[in-house]
């Protein structure tokens, strides 16, 4: 007796051949006509099945490559929604292909929260094959929280690799389009877009070779009549850990002119 069961319209039964992988995180799917949900890849359980390919087909056919990125992706982040309410898969996949050909650059935007919000690290990265431009550029766009380090210091550090500058770029553009977002914006949505404002600007900068890559964002804003405004100072004093004298400099003037 054939089982069949359902994914998203498609009808599959038992005499198809169907990769464990291409159902790692169906939930739920059809099983005679009831809701199942099927246990998802873990991080170890793709670390081995990759090991197996590789040992089976060989590293030139089984390689870290978008595939992977895109079943590293589905599983860590599986649980993950948008404020939206969509799955949360949707951004990185927006990151990972907005303006650029390159399958590197791609595969760095898929995985840029991967490290920061799951239980998968570089060195994993590193273990089950990525190439270690890939692996930088992550590293790059990884926010280092739980060690301390401020959101502008991680921007300042990301602004160090040319393809997470790319990619961050992407990331940041997407975060502040409020299209997205059908809800009242609260305060806290606006103190985060004014961050990702700054940031965005400042790797923008860089992009345009008008100032060097790893400056200080400090710096960068008190150059920047646009920019130097009071919210721009409050939240460099929140999240930036590094004192520049240019704004110091510039409130002494200001309070000698009073």
């Amino acid at each position: 007796m054939q089982a069949a069961f359902t994914i998203y319209g498609l009808t599959i039964s038992s005499k198809h051949h169907i990769p464990t992988v291409l159902v790692l995180r169906l939930s739920p799917f059809k099983f005679r006509d009831k809701d199942v949900y099927m246990p998802f890849f873990t991080k170890e359980e793709i670390k081995a099945r990759m090991k197996t390919l590789q040992q089976e087909k060989g590293p030139v056919i089984a390689n870290a490559d978008l595939n992977l990125a895109l079943i590293i992706l589905g599983s860590a982040l599986f649980e993950n929604k948008l404020k939206s309410g969509e799955d949360y898969g949707l951004h990185p996949l927006v990151v990972g292909m907005s303006d650029t050909r390159s399958n590197t650059k791609k595969i760095i935007g898929f995985l840029h929260d991967v490290v920061e919000d799951s239980d998968w690290t570089l060195d994993d990265l590193r273990e089950i094959g990525f190439a270690e431009r890939i692996v930088d550029g992550v590293n790059a766009m990884t926010r280092r929280a739980k060690e301390g380090e401020l959101y502008f210091d991680f921007v300042e550090r990301c602004s160090l690799n040319s393809d997470a500058v790319d990619k961050k770029i992407e990331d940041l553009s997407h975060n502040m389009d409020m299209s997205r977002n059908e809800q009242f914006i609260t305060a806290q949505d606006t103190d985060r877009t004014n961050k990702y404002v700054i940031a965005r600007a400042y790797l923008v900068a860089i992009k345009k070779e008008q100032i060097s890559a790893g400056s200080s964002i400090v710096d960068f804003i008190s150059s920047r009549d646009d920019l130097n405004t009071p919210v721009a100072q409050t939240l460099l004093q929140q999240h930036s850990k590094y004192v520049s004298a240019a704004p110091l400099v510039t409130a002494f003037k200001q309070a000698c002119v009073l």
